[in-house]
């Protein structure tokens, strides 16, 4: 006995092609037999035939769904069987492993009672032993602070600018290092450098100390590099001195030496003093 029944579309089309008088009857025969399983025995040959048409599409519809609730059940059961397998294997594993660890726990309770029979000193051994573990964890909990505290220091060290143009950023430290290392006027000539080239060409560093003290930097090479002799000025100098040193004897010369056709007129000196003077030189 069900609580429910299925109307097909085509058992409504059907219904509704009999005369109005056989509907119901027709429609009450379906349901009877859909929901409880009682045969239509009324004697109308038209319901009759349309019942037994129907008959046959619900009985297939129970054997399919009795079929399909068996197969659920099947696998349901195999389900079942299958964790419960599961679980009994997880069972005897945990039973295995917990075996293994009481024989582990025997086997170190034996050795521990030889090694007690054996080192009468084990006890002192063991809490030396602690001591000095608990002093290494101290030591490296000591060198683990230095190292924050280093590497705080650094990072929280200002910078402070030098050069011209405020371009070159250092700490103090590094401005000390960088006098260790070079020391003057070659401190303040390699910051300069690299300040200079900062505010030609608006080129930023993360680390300029790095920048001017690593080995054989360009800054180093700029600033450590020989002069040539000689440069333009000093050329253009000497040039003038020598100039004016050739002149001054061109002059001497042909005062006291004149060509033939530009003798003087007088043997006396002559009563100019400039050109005495000259003369005399």
């Amino acid at each position: 006995m069900k609580d429910s029944a299925i109307i097909y579309r085509n058992f409504i089309d059907a219904v509704e092609m009999l005369p109005a008088e056989m509907q119901g009857e027709a429609y009450k025969a379906y349901l009877k037999y859909s929901m409880d399983g009682e045969e239509y025995t009324g004697d109308n040959f038209t319901v009759a035939a349309l019942f037994m048409v129907f008959k046959a599409r619900i009985d297939a519809d129970k054997e399919a769904y009795e079929a399909t609730l068996a197969a659920r059940s099947e696998a349901g059961r195999k389900g079942a069987d299958k964790r419960w397998q599961n679980s009994k294997a997880i069972s005897e594993d945990s039973k295995t492993m917990a075996n293994d660890s009481k024989a582990m726990a025997n086997d170190s309770k034996g050795i521990a009672n030889d090694g007690k029979g054996i080192l009468p000193d084990g006890k002192a051994m063991a809490n030396d032993s602690k001591h000095m573990a608990k002093m290494a964890d101290i030591d490296i909990d000591i060198d683990i602070k230095e190292k924050d505290v280093l590497r705080t220091s650094k990072e929280k060290a200002p910078r402070h600018k030098h050069g011209s143009y405020n371009h070159v950023l250092l700490t103090d430290d590094e401005y000390r290092k960088l006098f260790e290392s070079f020391g003057e006027p070659k401190r303040t000539e390699l910051i300069n450098k690299l300040d200079e080239y900062c505010q030609e060409t608006g080129k930023t560093y993360k680390d300029y100390y790095l920048v001017i003290a690593k080995k054989d930097s360009w800054v180093q090479r700029e600033v450590m590099k020989p002069k040539r002799p000689g440069s333009k000025a000093e050329k253009e100098a000497r040039r003038g001195t020598e100039r004016g040193t050739d002149y001054d004897a061109a002059v001497r010369d042909f005062a006291m030496n004149p060509p033939e056709d530009m003798a003087l007129p007088f043997n006396d000196p002559p009563e100019d003093d400039a050109l005495a003077e000259l003369m005399a030189m």
